[in-house]
């Protein structure tokens, strides 16, 4: 019989016995299945497990009888020795697990290349990759070092069309054409309307419903110099944009050669209001210059410039480039803008401004920019180096001509002294703001 006193307590085993069947903290079963599918496991005793009946005695003092303490040693021997084997069970199941592990990410690793190579972002063309570039990488806290292994992969890099793509992006147009009845449309057209595919002969990208539908529904017109080109091309005689409000003329790729003539294939667009263009050096022929309220012109010839200028007795805003391009004649004609509101002038040489100046007349404009630049050969830019300066006769005769009450003034990059700044501000009303940046503010900059 195993018995455990305290002072005059003696407690017996059967009691330790049935009172540590009730708090045995552990009340698994006696083994650890390790794989499912095969059985193996591993074994244990379950009985060699503390209690809340051991853990009481050992915080009353119990002291075990001398005839017990040997059972009791070698009870935790055992518990140690099956401890030690179970030490050795676990290194073999981390082994396992280490190689689980690595197998796991190889997984992984294999899944994400898998999904990269249908990344939405391989398919994105190289324009606005480039633009992302650039932001990322303006500064060395945005730059994602990923980028480095991403840049060498020719896939990221626009795919070529297939004719499957663009047999479906025709079909695309006709349809959403056909769809939307006889609405309004604005139509951009940026880059390149044909492809070819595997080197051989040019596809059209666009079908031929959209030109007849073009020039009965389109409201607002943007289109590049290289697409104009191709829809020029399209119509055997000029057409009547009835709808057509706005157009905006851009360069395609950066080109800086000039087209002669912008939008030659309209005979007629009676609502047109505004007119863009960042083309330089190109005519508007053929179109009601007198129902524009804006117009936005970079560089054109000068004597061109006059004479269109004449002629739109509507606008409202107004951005002008002018520049000398061949044989100089000054304007013979007034330029009477009774609604003109906004006025940017940039010249090349500053001379223009004194002839402009004799003919202008804006009786409403509020806000007026004036600049020059060069951009002239050098046979015409004799005017920045023989110390022209501004004319203030003629200015104080166009503000007494036009009567205007200006709200904003600013002269950029004109060769102007002190007491030219002075000047001028005492000539403009004192509610006038005013801004003079003169030349040498640039060449010191």
């Amino acid at each position: 019989m195993l018995s455990m006193t305290s002072g005059d307590e003696e407690i017996s085993s059967d009691e330790e016995s049935a009172s540590e069947k009730e708090t045995t903290l552990d009340e698994d079963d006696d083994c650890i299945i390790v794989c499912p599918s095969c059985d193996e496991s591993v074994r244990y005793t379950s009985s060699l497990s503390p209690s809340k009946h051991t853990l009481r005695l050992i915080r009353k003092g119990a002291l075990p009888s001398e005839e017990s303490c040997g059972d009791i040693l070698l009870t935790a021997e055992s518990a140690e020795n099956e401890a030690r084997d179970l030490d050795a069970e676990i290194q073999r199941l981390q082994a396992v697990t280490k190689k689980l592990e690595a197998r796991r990410q190889k997984l992984l690793d294999y899944a994400d290349q898998q999904r990269a190579l249908v990344a939405p972002a391989r398919r994105l063309p190289f324009e606005i990759l480039h633009c992302i570039f650039l932001m990322a990488c303006a500064t060395n806290v945005l730059t994602f070092p990923l980028w480095k292994s991403v840049l060498p992969i020719r896939a990221i890099a626009q795919h070529d069309i297939t004719r499957a793509e663009m047999n479906a992006f025709r079909k695309a147009v006709s349809f959403y054409l056909a769809k939307s009845g006889s609405q309004p449309i604005n139509v951009c057209l940026r880059g390149e309307c044909t492809v070819t595919l595997h080197g051989r002969r040019e596809h059209e990208l666009l079908p031929a419903d959209f030109f007849t539908h073009l020039p009965r529904r389109c409201q607002k017109l943007t289109i590049c110099d290289v697409a104009h080109a191709y829809v020029s091309a399209q119509y055997s005689t000029r057409v009547t944009m009835e709808l057509l409000r706005s157009v905006e003329m851009r360069n395609a790729y950066g080109n800086t050669a000039s087209i002669p003539f912008c939008m030659s294939f309209i005979g007629s667009a009676p609502r047109l209001t505004s007119w863009t263009q960042s083309i330089v050096n190109v005519m508007i022929m053929g179109l009601p210059l007198s129902r524009l309220t804006s117009l936005d012109i970079i560089w054109t010839d000068v004597v061109w410039g006059y004479d269109v200028l004449s002629e739109c007795s509507a606008l409202e805003t107004l951005t002008v480039h002018l520049y000398i391009t061949g044989p100089y004649r000054p304007p013979f004609r007034l330029i009477i803008l009774p609604r003109l509101t906004a006025l940017r002038v940039l010249v090349d040489p500053p001379r223009i401004f004194d002839d402009l100046l004799d003919v202008l007349y804006t009786p409403a404009v509020k806000d007026v920019w004036f600049g020059a630049d060069e951009v002239c050969d050098e046979v015409y830019a004799e005017d920045h180096l023989v110390g022209w300066m501004w004319p203030h006769d003629k200015f104080s005769a166009f503000l007494d001509c036009s009567g205007c009450d200006l709200a904003n003034f600013v002269l950029d990059y004109v060769l102007l002294s002190a007491e030219d700044i002075k000047r001028l501000k005492e000539r403009l009303p004192d509610t006038t703001r005013v801004s003079c940046r003169s030349r040498a503010d640039q060449d010191s900059a």
